[in-house]
């Protein structure tokens, strides 16, 4: 089960890679621009899963909770924000 996580979050960083190096090939930017940008994303998806991994383990040691409530919370404010920015959209 471990190992399947763990290529999951990996797809889905290298899923926001790709995406982000389309954009940047879409747009015309100067070579600099991208290359700093593009280190700079590679650097947080590096460091964020170490960071997050790290917290939510300094979490679970003084609070014990399910974690599928923290994912149906996560995923409801994703919601919220989305019919929020649909709205927004359709007054426009």
């Amino acid at each position: 089960m471990q190992i399947l996580l763990l290529i999951i979050v990996g797809l889905s960083l290298s899923i926001d890679a790709f995406s982000l190096s389309l954009a940047y090939g879409l747009l015309n930017l100067p070579k600099n621009k991208i290359i700093i940008t593009s280190l700079l994303v590679s650097l947080f998806h590096f460091i964020m899963p170490i960071l997050g991994n790290n917290l939510g383990s300094f979490v679970k040691k003084f609070v014990d909770f399910d974690y599928k409530f923290i994912l149906i919370l996560v995923l409801m404010i994703i919601l919220r924000e989305m019919i929020k920015n649909i709205d927004q959209e359709l007054e426009e």
